[in-house]
């Protein structure tokens, strides 16, 4: 096989799809085309060494197919005629075309048992071609294209990967082999766990905290609690008794592992040097020399030898080479046995397809309701690009585009499409090669999160979306970045510093870094800062010639007691094992601060409840909050009820403060609440905020409210898409709102085109309900009808209430009433396992007076509501009548008792 595919790829398209294009101007007959592109398919598989055959007048069920090379199914047509091809997918020829590759799906699946997702049918008359592949249960047919480069490496991308002898790279291959039912996923989180428990490394403890933080930050969940869910999860994995939070960072190092073998594979698929990771470690002779494999990959191994020197910054997954020992070679021998299965030409298969490689692999690590749990949700494609159409992003390389909780990468990838698609229609007008092409897009289609699996996964899917501009740069940084996109690294001035200089504070569980700010002016000087801090600790120099060094290097240290500090800091570090990752973490964080300003803020921020929130976290952003107005609500009523933000709030005016240039864009998938409810909604309606003399405003552009339709799997969230412009001016309502109908759920793989088509999208306009107060709940309506019922609107009859609030605590406070006693009193039990907080199980026998039914939302249904629980509501109105908590007490001793 031909050792960097990738290239030969591009380079015999370019080549085919020129003279398949001369042929059909010269050619008389369909026999003519079929020769001239066969012979050209032949000559590729010749180059890439493949062993494909091809078949023609292959007798099939009674009929014949034209062309067959493995899964790929090619019919060709006569370029001239009537029954060419054309680009109108209605036309004669292309009616006929696809008729023919439909009954050849149905013939090689009954007459040859060939599975139908492992066909690509093609028809071609030279200078046009369709693709029909097998979508869920249908055949899909595009629309006709012409014949040009893109194209043609799409037919030989599986010409490789549908004729390939071993395993393919598809997703639902890699959910079977690596998931959670597969041996080599439970056998690995099973040992990867009873290492975390029991190691006494100093590093992998302190990664192991460090990841505790910043997981713990961007998912609000308490991973110290006991639920019934990590329990299911527990039992999968047959991990007895586990503490949640070393499960989970279990299973995160597991997957964390995986992707960095597959990413080195992906590497060595387009890499001149040939050099495959995974050979190496399966041809590994001894557990020493298994680790010193491995410890070269943790180190940057094949990506550094290509120029991409990010790969694993900041990563927190690479602990078990300091707690080595025979279940860490056990779970790695079981899982390079499984990915050696696979057929390595498989990854230059259609890059839409791997780009879900990673999503559909994550979705099948957590069982559905674990997932819930942690708000574990991937953004589907479609939802994606519609965000993306709103915005009116359309791939220009010049553009930037910034995803401040990117995830997994989703809205990067469908950016870099937008934008390599882009440059195939300007290629020869823009003025630049592929090269240029990859250094725009890599300085302008950005991504930060905080979640330390996230980032590795992003960063394995920007690679896979630009793996074909790789080999036109001498150098890549991915980037995507692990930080705070909402709290930089706080800045310090000279009183806090003793008179040294300013400083920013980064807080980690290795204790707190103040990085001098001289060194955080931009990208490449924190990014040689983080180097010679690397170098030097490694090379064991003294603090002086680190100094020295940096000055050499032309990094500014002018501040040079500060830079001691840090340094020195690191060194102790480094003497107690606990070094490694912490200079790269600071470059990271620092990403917020150099990114600059962009044209375009798109993704989907984290939904979590403040209540729900670390104690330190919350406590960090208080200020912002207040900065921007959005604790509109005071004492009792911000307790009750207005009270319960979403983190998406801050997210939406923090990142267009912090990062979107006037006159931007700002497109997020967001809580439908945030338009209509009172309280909490309050300060988010505000749409405006003062900063340095100036107010700004959030102009909504449009608004789409999908909370009728099922967007997400297994979830329930009221779902919108909110796009908004940066601008000084103030804006008038209303303003635009589209309100989408149909299916209760839509399912995560179907296309833009085919959600619009499955919903109704009614056009209406919304504007605040007191047209004197701009915070009110957004009122929706055609604009024609809004006048008209402003004028209606009065004071109603009703009073509205929250009813009762446990403070997050549901756990304790909700409960099923299991038997009532003869005098009266009940026995309980706590619905332990709901909500975030997680508590015991217990059961108690209380007094009647102070259970009421509870009525929770999903007991509600049009014209009737069943509760499905109780609540112990020990606020009792007979408090307000005056009786005391004493007096309390005494009335209902063992309700308080079980309180």
């Amino acid at each position: 096989m031909s050792q960097n595919l990738e290239e030969l790829i591009e380079d015999h398209a370019e080549t085919m799809a020129a003279r398949m294009v001369r042929a059909a101007e010269w050619a008389a007959s369909e026999e003519d085309i079929r020769h001239e592109v066969n012979t050209l398919i032949d000559r590729f598989i010749s180059e890439a060494g493949l062993t494909v055959k091809g078949r023609h007048e292959y007798g099939l069920a009674g009929g014949r197919i034209d062309s067959k090379y493995g899964g790929v199914v090619i019919e060709y047509k006569a370029p001239k005629g009537a029954g060419r091809l054309t680009e109108d997918r209605n036309a004669p020829g292309v009616k006929a075309v696809v008729k023919q590759i439909r009954q050849r799906f149905q013939d090689l699946q009954t007459a040859e048992h060939v599975g139908m997702e492992r066909i690509l049918g093609v028809g071609c008359d030279g200078d046009t071609v369709v693709f029909a592949r097998m979508r869920g249960t249908k055949v899909a047919v595009e629309d006709p294209q012409p014949v040009t480069a893109h194209n043609v490496e799409r037919l030989l991308r599986a010409v490789v990967s549908l004729g390939a002898r071993g395993l393919s790279f598809t997703p639902e291959n890699l959910a079977t082999h690596f998931g959670a039912q597969s041996a080599s996923a439970q056998e690995g989180v099973r040992l990867i766990h009873g290492v975390v428990h029991g190691t006494d490394s100093a590093k992998a403890q302190t990664f192991f905290r460090q990841w505790q933080i910043l997981f713990g930050e961007v998912c609000g969940y308490d991973l110290h609690g006991r639920s019934a869910k990590v329990r299911k999860l527990a039992q999968h994995y047959d991990v007895p008794e586990p503490d949640p939070a070393e499960l989970l960072f279990a299973v995160h190092t597991y997957y964390a592992v995986f992707i960095k073998l597959l990413a080195a594979e992906i590497v060595a698929s387009f890499s001149p040097l040939g050099t495959s990771t995974l050979r190496r470690l399966i041809e590994a002779p001894t557990s020493e020399k298994l680790r010193d494999e491995l410890r070269n990959l943790e180190q940057g191994g094949i990506w550094s030898q290509l120029g991409i020197h990010n790969f694993l910054e900041g990563d927190l997954f690479s602990w078990y080479l300091d707690a080595w020992g025979e279940p860490c070679v056990r779970a790695v021998r079981a899982m390079t046995r499984s990915l050696d299965q696979f057929d390595p030409t498989t990854l230059s298969v259609d890059p839409a397809e791997s780009r879900d490689l990673l999503k559909h692999l994550y979705q099948q690590l957590f069982p559905k309701s674990v997932r819930h749990d942690l708000g574990e949700y991937y953004t589907p494609d479609w939802l994606a690009e519609l965000v993306l159409d709103e915005l009116g992003y359309d791939g220009n390389p010049d553009k930037r585009l910034l995803d401040p909780a990117c995830g997994s990468g989703t809205f990067l990838v469908m950016a870099l499409n937008r934008a390599k698609a882009w440059y195939e229609e300007h290629r020869h007008a823009c003025g630049f090669g592929e090269g240029e092409l990859l250094r725009k897009v890599s300085a302008n289609i950005v991504g930060f999160d905080l979640n330390p699996l996230a980032v590795m996964a992003a960063r394995t899917n920007y690679l896979l979306a630009v793996r074909d501009l790789v080999r036109h740069a001498d150098a890549l940084e991915l980037p995507v970045y692990l930080c705070d996109s909402i709290l930089t690294p706080s800045e310090y001035g000279d009183v806090f510093t003793g008179g040294f200089g300013k400083v920013r504070r980064l807080r980690t569980s290795a204790g707190d870094f103040n990085i001098p700010n001289e060194i955080a002016e931009n990208r490449d000087q924190i990014a040689r800062y983080a180097d010679a801090l690397e170098f030097c600790i490694r090379n064991r120099y003294a603090t002086g010639e680190f100094l020295e060094r940096c000055h050499a290097e032309g990094i500014p240290v002018a501040k040079r007691q500060l830079h001691a500090q840090l340094y020195e800091h690191l060194q102790d570090l480094d003497a107690d094992n606990k070094n490694g990752v912490w200079a790269r973490i600071i470059k990271n964080a620092f990403a917020p601060v150099f990114v600059g300003k962009v044209d375009y803020v798109a993704g989907n921020p984290p939904w979590v409840n403040w209540e729900n929130l670390p104690e330190g976290y919350r406590d960090g952003m208080k200020p912002l909050w207040v900065k921007y107005g959005l604790f509109s609500l005071k004492g009792h009523a911000a307790r009750l009820g207005g009270g319960k933000k979403d983190l998406s709030i801050i997210f939406t005016y923090a990142a267009l403060d912090a990062y979107l240039a006037d006159g931007g864009r700002l497109g997020f998938v967001i809580t439908q609440s945030v338009f209509k409810t009172k309280g909490a909604g309050d300060g988010f309606r505000r749409l405006r905020f003062d900063k340095d003399g100036r107010t700004v405003h959030l102009k909504p552009v449009q608004v789409h409210d999908l909370s009728a339709i099922q967007v997400f799997e297994g979830a329930t969230n009221r779902t919108a898409v909110l796009v908004c412009e940066k601008r000084t001016s103030p804006f008038a309502y209303p303003v635009p709102y589209t309100a989408w109908r149909g299916p209760s759920r839509l399912g995560q793989d179907v296309s833009l085109q085919q959600a619009r088509a499955a919903a109704t999208r009614s056009r209406l306009t919304a504007a605040p309900v007191d047209p004197d107060k701009p915070s009110s709940p957004w009122l929706t309506a055609p604009e024609q009808a809004l006048s008209g019922i402003h004028k209606v609107i009065g004071k109603s009859d009703y009073r509205a209430y929250e009813g009762v609030n446990t403070g997050g605590l549901n756990g304790c406070y909700w409960v099923r009433v299991l038997d009532k006693r003869p005098n009266g009193d009940l026995l309980i039990e706590n619905l332990h396992d709901v909500g975030k907080l997680k508590v015991d199980r217990v059961q108690a026998v209380v007094e009647p007076d102070l259970v009421y039914p509870l009525l929770r939302g999903r007991d509600v249904r049009r014209w009737h509501a069943a509760p499905s629980a109780h609540i112990i509501l020990a606020q009792d109105p007979d408090k307000r009548a005056g009786i005391p908590e004493p007096e309390m007490k005494r009335r209902w001793p063992k309700t308080y008792a079980y309180l």
